[in-house]
């Protein structure tokens, strides 16, 4: 849709509904999409990234004039915010599982860089939580106190993580 490019996208449309609907079919009843078929694990940073994909596929179905079928993706990714926020946040720590699966979810250790600090940030990057909103500016603060020398490249992984950075720009 960035293209500007709507022949491409109606001659494609059959195929690029096609991969759409895999997250449509890989979604639980709690919102949250498992990660494969026949798997019982939800990452948050996928999710997270499933809701954007979702979110944008529901615009440009909208741009497109199929509203009927726009909405059917954006109501999927609102499942999805709705699961992370119900299923995988816990309030009394103020983060987010990085995990559930069929033992239990997982919860970010203090000082682990990937994937529980990295995870939460996915929220904002992903636009789960608007940059701007308190819920974005309380995971952005509490990943600077954990990771307070990322930006000097200390942060235990080799990795260079540029989503951080542009999360930081956001």
């Amino acid at each position: 849709d960035k293209t500007g490019d709507e022949g491409y996208l109606r001659d494609n449309m059959a195929n690029l509904q096609r991969v759409a609907s895999v997250l449509l079919n890989l979604q639980d009843s709690d919102g949250l999409i498992f990660v494969k078929p026949n798997s019982k694990t939800k990452y948050l940073m996928d999710n997270a990234e499933n809701y954007l994909g979702l979110m944008r596929w529901a615009e440009t179905l909208n741009k497109l004039g199929e509203k009927d079928e726009a909405k059917i993706f954006y109501d999927a990714a609102l499942k999805v915010k709705e699961g992370i926020n119900t299923r995988l946040y816990n309030p009394k720590e103020g983060c987010y599982a990085w995990v559930l699966s069929w033992y239990g979810k997982r919860y970010p250790r203090n000082g682990v860089w990937d994937p529980d600090g990295v995870s939460q940030v996915s929220l904002i990057l992903n636009r789960v939580f608007e940059p701007s909103s308190t819920d974005a500016r309380s995971i952005w603060e509490r990943f600077n106190e954990h990771f307070p020398r990322w930006p000097h490249g200390e942060k235990n992984d080799v990795f260079p993580w540029v989503n951080i950075a542009f999360t930081a720009g956001l």
